[in-house]
């Protein structure tokens, strides 16, 4: 029947042709369709735009429509056209059909007289339509797209990203522009870092004492957010990270957790064990589209519950050798558990080996290699484990620790770790062959504040998509950052469809390791305007989530002390449909460049800055203009060079390494720029 069906539809013998051909890549060929991660397989069949003044789909059966009805919501966003869903395929001008000839994640299209879309199953439809929404383009009346036939479907099954909840909690609305963020970008797997020492933030039935003020997320806000992101093509994945990491819980409930001193809970204690259990049980059962359920493991101090007295007992009658027997024991109740819930189990890398000679790891746990201090990718492969690349350099995002996109695309793939410790394996980087066990790769943000998310995400998420989705780096870093440059507008308006300019914030020292720029001197002033005729936004600065009811924003509004400023775009119906936060904070100093110089490696990004001299540079001290500012030049070794004493500039002339001191009339601090010589 299916053959039959597209046979009717007229392009069953060129997707048989595309699909089965190798085709040479001609995307550089076709002016307006930059795709990011790009096809692996794209041809123009024809130089005019293919115009359309309305558009209507219709969908196999099979396939879920949620899919489309988001990707009718996002192009309404970028520009108004009539869209419906027709009742038959003979009407529609958007065909869309699922057939088993292509691999599950695979897609096909051709776009001419007509949109026909061929795929392998939901998944590659959300794909599909994030393909679409990438190519359209809005004209006076109607959209374009370039004629062209793509082939394709990523190189590495999973491509996942992980956000830290249990550190900072983010507001719901920025998790809903992550999950956007990762359909734009074809990141099918977002972890979600519920739990750790700071917070536990899932509201759980049996344990209600666990969530603690208003940072939690009840049961119906999760099931929600999984909604909203399978209807994009997004797979949240619950962590849950025991048995360390788990101060919240212990402070929460101490006589069912263990003590706040104990660094994990009490895993010698059988009910702990079992409510560990329940809860897996709990967040499994909102989590219902997630193949996969992460239980942690990391970062486990024992030594505290060695020296308890049931912990001996427990031991001998376990018949292990040691209290790390009984850690490794957790592990594997937790993956049975997993198990039973019907999903498969990831973890960090925390265990040498298979495990001891008591307990072993059972080897149909994925592990997410990451540090490689507890056990080397190679070590982990050669055991029997399925892998998951989170190198800690350059895949980790911290507020003191990043890479920049750059390092990311050209100096990483899915078989290198590489980290900035020197007590790590990977200080000198690890580079494997080629193993179809390496199953793809994580980024991972921690602790990053929920304003902070999207901007550092969108700088680094396309590329580290490319590089899974492709399975190479073939497009060259400049070319790829001019394509992601123009998609970032594209992505903007899905994001926050209004027009935003923010003047008076400094930009980093740190030019690509920093994106959120919400430093100022003296004011800042936000003018922001929606793009549609009908919405319009309203702001909060107390913290709380702005509703359609909330204060308008003003068409200026000047901001002169720290705000922490949220606000969000409704359309005339009052939905919902965009948002923007940002923490301004007003400082004293910060410094300006003019002229070439490097970044050092592993850059810690706060506290005193630290530069590396190519040439003659020119830093300009901003404070505020009502502050006298005194300077002085010296060398790294705190012997003064030119500027011999404080002087009252605010410009600075470096012809060679040293570092520049600054203090602020009515600041008992002292700023520093360090100028180390290049490597």
């Amino acid at each position: 029947m299916f053959i039959k069906k597209i046979m009717k539809q007229g392009w069953i013998i060129g997707v048989i042709i595309f699909c089965c051909t190798q085709i040479i890549r001609a995307q550089e060929g076709i002016s307006n369709s930059a795709v990011v991660p790009t096809p692996r397989h794209i041809v123009s069949i024809g130089h005019s735009a293919a115009h359309f003044t309305q558009l209507s789909y219709h969908v196999d059966t099979q396939l879920d429509d949620r899919l489309m009805q988001v990707f009718k919501e996002e192009l309404a966003l970028l520009g108004p056209v009539p869209f419906t869903k027709a009742t038959s395929d003979k009407t529609a001008n958007i065909q869309v059909l699922l057939t088993d000839t292509l691999a599950a994640e695979a897609y096909a299209i051709r776009i001419d007289t007509g949109i026909q879309v061929c795929v392998g199953s939901n998944q590659a439809l959300a794909y599909a339509t994030t393909t679409l929404v990438q190519l359209v383009e809005a004209q006076q009346q109607g959209v374009d797209w370039p004629r062209v036939w793509i082939k394709d479907e990523p190189a590495y099954a999973y491509r996942g990203l992980m956000v830290d909840l249990g550190r900072q909690w983010h507001d719901v609305n920025t998790l809903k522009q992550v999950i956007k963020l990762c359909r734009f970008y074809k990141i099918p797997y977002l972890q979600l870092h519920l739990a750790d020492d700071q917070l536990f933030t899932f509201q759980s039935n049996k344990f209600k004492n666990l969530v603690k003020g208003t940072h939690y997320y009840s049961k119906e806000t999760l099931q929600q957010l999984v909604d909203y992101a399978d209807s994009r093509g997004v797979t949240l994945i619950p962590e849950l990270d025991l048995p360390g990491h788990s101060t919240a819980m212990r402070q929460a409930m101490p006589a069912l957790f263990g003590p706040a001193s104990l660094h994990v809970i009490n895993i010698a204690q059988e009910a702990t064990v079992q409510a560990a259990e329940a809860l897996i049980a709990e967040l499994a059962d909102i989590f219902k589209s997630s193949p996969y359920f992460h239980i942690g493991g990391d970062e486990t101090n024992l030594d505290a519950l060695a020296a308890l007295p049931e912990t001996a007992s427990v031991l001998r009658q376990k018949g292990f050798d040691d209290v790390h027997d009984l850690f490794l024991d957790f592990i594997v109740r937790m993956h049975r558990q997993v198990t039973r819930t019907g999903k498969k189990t990831l973890m960090w890398e925390s265990f040498s080996g298979t495990g001891s000679q008591r307990v072993q790891i059972p080897k149909d746990i994925r592990v997410i290699a990451w540090e490689t201090l507890y056990q080397r990718p190679d070590s982990l492969l050669r055991h029997g484990y399925s892998i998951i690349n989170a190198s800690w350099k350059p895949l980790y995002l911290t507020p003191r620790q990043r890479w920049s996109a750059r390092q990311l695309y050209e100096n990483w793939n899915p078989y290198k770790w590489a980290n900035w410790w020197d007590k790590a394996p990977s200080f000198s980087p690890i580079q494997l062959e080629p193993n179809e066990r390496v199953l793809g790769a994580q980024f991972c943000s921690w602790e990053l504040s929920d304003y902070m998310e999207i901007p550092e995400l969108c700088a680094r998420l396309p590329f580290f998509s490319q590089q899974l989705w492709c399975g190479n780096a073939d497009v060259p870093y400049r070319a790829l950052s001019g394509m992601v440059e123009q998609k970032h507008n594209r992505l903007d308006r899905l994001l926050f469809p209004a027009s935003l300019q923010v003047d008076g914030v400094e930009p980093s020292v740190y030019k690509d390791l920093v994106h959120t720029n919400h430093v100022f001197v003296d004011s800042v002033v936000l003018m922001a305007r929606p793009l549609r005729t009908g919405d319009y936004l309203t702001y909060t600065t107390d913290g709380t989530v702005p509703q359609a009811k909330d204060q308008p924003l003003p068409e200026r509004l000047s901001i002169q002390t720290d705000t922490d400023i949220k606000i969000a775009l409704f359309d005339s119906n009052k939905q919902w449909i965009g948002y923007y936060h940002n923490a301004f904070k007003k400082v004293n100093c910060t410094f300006s460049i003019t002229g070439p110089y490097r970044l050092p490696d592993d850059t810690n990004v706060q506290g005193d800055v630290f530069i590396q001299f190519q040439a003659p540079l020119t830093v300009h001290i901003q404070a505020p203009e009502d502050r006298e500012v005194v300077c002085r030049k010296m060398q790294e070794d705190k012997q003064t060079d030119s500027l011999s004493s404080w002087k009252p500039v605010r410009v600075v002339q470096v012809d060679k390494p040293g570092m520049i001191e600054v203090k602020v009339a009515g600041d008992n601090e002292v700023y520093r720029l360090h100028v180390l010589p290049e490597k």
